[in-house]
């Protein structure tokens, strides 16, 4: 999936929660690191879960 699918797909879900804010892939990316580490994962692990993959 490409990131303007999933920037249409945040969009629809948000929409149909009631959410009024606009929501981006990369803050998903900041509350699940966040959560994570709220719940005592190790640094490496949260590193390797969200982990940019970039296309060349």
């Amino acid at each position: 999936m490409g990131i303007d699918n999933l920037r249409n797909v945040i969009k629809r879900i948000s929409n149909r929660a009631g959410i009024k804010k606009s929501i981006h892939p990369h803050q998903l990316r900041h509350s699940y690191a966040t959560h994570m580490i709220n719940n005592g994962a190790p640094i490496d692990v949260i590193q390797s879960k969200v982990r940019l993959k970039h296309k060349l």
